[in-house]
């Protein structure tokens, strides 16, 4: 509005585009009227004149201000958009839209509960939801037995780190203690509000501030401030109070709390604490900006390792500290979010930094781990052309790109198969190498056990040697020796095989399961600590390192979204004026501004743990803002709240940091923008020592090779269709065949695999576009086949399942080996063999066939008994073209 006055009047197009919008400046300014204050915001936003302002008029500051200042009035006008056109009117097709989709729903949930309460009660089993509400009736519904047995039990209720208490423990807290009154002395509340990160799992800090009212006025107790902090350096207390008494202004929502200002304590005053914010060279590529800021930061530790040895201080347990040079284990990399975690990982390793993921991330995302999954999966699925490529192209055979392609030139409908034929044809010794490694392991895969096969890919191929090799490497063998450990766990466990254990791979993997990497016992009390802020709450560390400063901030919208008072209820619902476009309602609007003013609120509180988790030191990276001088409300970023708040400009850039003045005096605040300014280079892998165990101290001896006794001749193995073929030959029922019923005009063999497959819970549509069949009737007749078989009422009885079992087992003198179709467990506790006839029979003939696969089953069977010793077994075939089961007895 000042710049309006000040060149009104003026021919300039900038100038006329102000006089244009001044009224609806000055609407938006007093705001004086709801509807009026939309109309305006509308009407600016649809007025864009484009890049408007000539130097010849207007004075540079003026016309910089100008355009900062419309960029941002845009920027804001843009974000609330969706909350000028929020409408109450009854006969809106939105919200008569979602009342009716909403009255759906709750009949649809009834009757959802209903079937899920039946099932729980019929494992006689409650979930954790159930524990935590059935405890919250029963403190609010059975007054009488709480104030007879609770209530005097507990004469004081201390709650420790209240500002995570969600709303159900908090009505159980107030249930203890009876109705709050002037005589209530026995509710003590310890907490932080600043520290309240736990959004997500509906811990409420609101409840903070409802519970501070009922203590000082219903109980007319008291607040006692602890604001002295034992923990950090008054560098590091300096800034902190500095930062947020600016981020924390503003306390008028019941999220929003003011800051209260801490001190250090008398015994860390004298203590040198130092603090550094590096500036990563940002770049167009947003992969090269990461890169960049990871290896800065990497660069930082090697250097405080290293080239500029930092010293922290350990507290000694009569409470006083001594001072030492710090170690890796000293450090901690506080991550917000895990998105850029491979790059840190990256550059640790090519500066060799020992390091440990915490907090169960970081496992499933490593790449020894997506190579041994891709070999696992490729054993089981031989048609699965990703995983091969993957396998090929790893560290396990290193086959080049030149020859990859060449392979993939030969002809075959797999890549298997095309494989095999390049190494007949011999392209490279390598890829005959390839190939007859990967069929003596396919040999193998469901013939012996998982862990076994591990075990066996591990040593012929090799790998050990190669990943030892790597910077990395003694974390990678690591990894894959949990990756056998988890296979052992499972597989001792009982009916556990090669496509379990890659079925849970691949679900891990694809859903980011939480899982920690493997610990490095040498290194654990001397590796740089990687975990989440979440899960460094209640830690402490000497040097802390917060990067990703730069990172926008992510918003996550919910297509249905419940308020705080539970009748506010948003959605989307089809808009017949949006040719039935889903849209979103105005309550839907209005309850996703609430859910990020609250999420805004809490990332600040984030980066307060984050900050104040640091003893010594605390280091801060990001890249530079494009505009430093944004406003705090207006920040996209962590690094955007920094900027504004300390002041901090192109001047203290360039002077490598700025001073800042706290409580005890004044603070340095260093500001790195120059990577090649931090004293470090890549570090080559260099030796350790491995300390010897105290067992062995003094100990010495010779090591000998161990020998092993001979048997007479090799142990051979026979599949279960060649023993049946050779005990029972040719009885097969001789008939003229009619017409099969499903997938006529497919082979035998194939059509019994593809019938295998989708019993087996496999997508009928990708089963049969993997052998070549893309007819949809065969498709749809293959799920019919499923649908067919689960409906049956024999299946209906089943209480669990195990498709696809791998077994070796000794029949006769001789090792058998195969695979159990379906082995499961009725409800009385007996367990079957269910073993899939895919050709043409008749019930007359089921006899016969049963007497023909006699042989077969009693293998099956007995494979079953001994995975399940002690329990009752019985075989059955299951005919696919009639549907019908036939019991072949045990």
């Amino acid at each position: 509005l000042d710049l309006a006055a000040r060149y009104e009047g003026t021919d300039d197009r900038a100038a006329a585009y102000l006089s244009e919008i001044r009224p609806c400046l000055e609407q938006i300014s007093s705001f004086s009227c709801t509807e009026e204050f939309c109309c305006a915001a509308a009407t600016i936003l649809g007025n864009r004149p484009g890049n408007v302002g000539s130097r010849k008029v207007w004075n540079e500051r003026d016309l910089s201000d100008f355009r900062r200042a419309r960029k941002d009035l845009i920027d804001i006008l843009e974000r609330k958009r969706s909350l000028c056109h929020m409408t109450t009117d009854p006969g809106d097709p939105l919200l008569t839209g979602s009342v009716d989709l909403l009255r759906d729903l709750s009949r649809v949930f009834v009757r959802y509960r209903e079937i899920v309460e039946a099932e729980k009660a019929g494992l006689g089993g409650l979930d954790f939801g159930d524990l935590i509400l059935n405890a919250r009736r029963l403190f609010l519904e059975q007054g009488d037995l709480v104030a007879t047995h609770f209530m005097p039990r507990f004469r004081y209720i201390l709650v420790d780190e209240f500002q995570d208490t969600d709303i159900t423990q908090f009505d159980i807290i107030l249930s203890i203690i009876g109705t709050p009154s002037p005589g209530t002395d026995c509710l003590f509340i310890v907490g932080d509000p600043k520290q309240s990160i736990y959004l997500f799992r509906d811990a409420d800090v609101t409840r903070f501030k409802e519970a501070q009212r009922i203590v000082l006025a219903a109980c007319e107790g008291r607040v006692v401030n602890l604001d002295t902090s034992f923990r950090s350096t008054k560098e590091v207390i300096g800034l902190t109070n500095i930062l947020f008494s600016r981020l924390f202004e503003e306390a008028e929502k019941p999220w929003e709390f003011s800051y209260e200002p801490i001190l250090a304590s008398d015994a860390r005053l004298e203590h040198a604490g130092s603090l550094e914010l590096m500036l990563a060279p940002g770049d167009d590529d947003s992969a090269v900006s990461k890169r960049n800021e990871a290896d800065m930061v990497a660069r930082r530790i090697s250097s405080l390792m290293n080239r500029n040895p930092v010293e922290v201080y350990e507290e000694a347990r009569d409470r006083t500290f001594v001072k030492r040079p710090a170690r890796y284990g000293d450090i901690a990399l506080l991550l917000e979010q895990r998105t850029n975690l491979p790059y840190y990982l990256a550059a640790f390793g090519r500066y060799g930094i020992p390091f440990y993921v915490h907090g169960g991330t970081g496992f499933y995302s490593r790449q020894e781990v997506f190579d041994l999954y891709n070999l696992l999966r490729f054993l089981e699925l031989r048609h699965d052309d990703i995983s091969l490529a993957g396998v090929l192209r790893s560290p396990y055979f290193g086959i080049s790109d030149t020859d990859l392609f060449l392979i993939a030139q030969e002809r075959g409908r797999t890549l298997w198969e095309k494989l095999q034929r390049s190494a007949a044809t011999g392209v490279s010794p390598n890829v005959r190498h390839t190939t007859t490694l990967l069929s003596s392991w396919i040999g193998s895969a469901g013939r012996i056990g998982l862990v076994a096969l591990l075990r066996r890919i591990l040593a012929d191929s090799g790998i050990t040697t190669v990943y030892a090799a790597l910077p990395e490497g003694r974390q990678i063998l690591a990894n894959i020796e949990k990756m056998v450990a988890l296979a052992r766990e499972r597989e001792e466990a009982g009916s556990y095989g090669l496509a379990d254990f890659t079925a849970d791979l691949r679900i891990a993997i694809e859903e980011d399961e939480r899982e920690g990497e493997a610990p490095l016992d040498t290194l654990a009390e001397d590796a740089v600590n990687i975990m989440t802020v979440h899960a460094a709450k209640g830690l402490e560390f000497p040097v802390v390192v917060v990067p990703d400063m730069g990172m926008r901030f992510r918003e996550q919208h919910r297509p249905i979204m419940i308020g705080d008072n539970p009748l506010l209820v948003g959605l989307k619902v089809p808009d017949p004026r949006e040719d039935y476009e889903l849209t979103g309602t105005p309550m839907l609007a209005a309850l996703r501004e609430m859910q990020r003013q609250k999420e805004r609120a809490e990332r600040k509180r984030l980066l307060y743990v984050a900050l104040t988790r640091a003893r010594d030191h605390l280091i801060m990276s990001g890249t530079a803002p494009e505009n430093p001088e944004m406003s705090v409300n207006l920040a996209r970023s962590r690094i955007e709240w920094i900027f504004p708040a300390l002041n901090i400009t192109g001047d203290a850039i360039a002077a490598g940091g700025l001073d800042l003045s706290s409580d005890h005096g004044p603070i340095r605040l260093a500001i790195t923008s120059d990577p090649a300014a931090i004293p470090a280079e890549a570090d080559r892998e260099r030796p350790e020592l491995i300390p010897v165990p105290e067992a062995c101290a003094g100990m010495n001896g010779i090591w000998s090779r161990p020998v092993f006794e001979r048997i007479p001749g090799p142990i051979r193995t026979c599949p279960v269709s060649g023993f049946d073929k050779g005990v029972l030959p040719g009885r097969k029922p001789d008939r003229e065949r009619e017409r099969p019923r499903y997938l006529p005009g497919i082979e035998g063999a194939t059509k019994g695999t593809i019938i295998h497959e989708v019993l087996r819970g496999r997508d009928a549509g990708v089963v049969c576009q993997e052998f070549g069949v893309e007819d949809p009737e065969a498709i749809r007749q293959c799920r019919e086949i499923v649908s067919r078989f689960r409906s049956s009422e024999l299946m209906q009885r089943v209480k669990q399942e195990f498709c696809e079992l791998p077994f070796v087992i000794t029949f006769n003198g001789k090792r058998v080996t195969g695979k159990i179709d379906r082995l499961c467990e009725r409800g009385d506790g007996t367990w079957m063999v269910i073993d899939y006839k895919s050709e043409g029979v008749v019930p007359e003939e089921y006899a016969l066939v049963a007497e023909t696969y006699a042989v077969s089953m009693g293998i099956y069977v007995e494979a079953a008994r001994q995975i399940l010793p002690g329990k009752t077994v019985e075989g059955w075939l299951y005919f696919t073209e009639t549907g019908e089961f036939w019991n072949a007895g045990t």
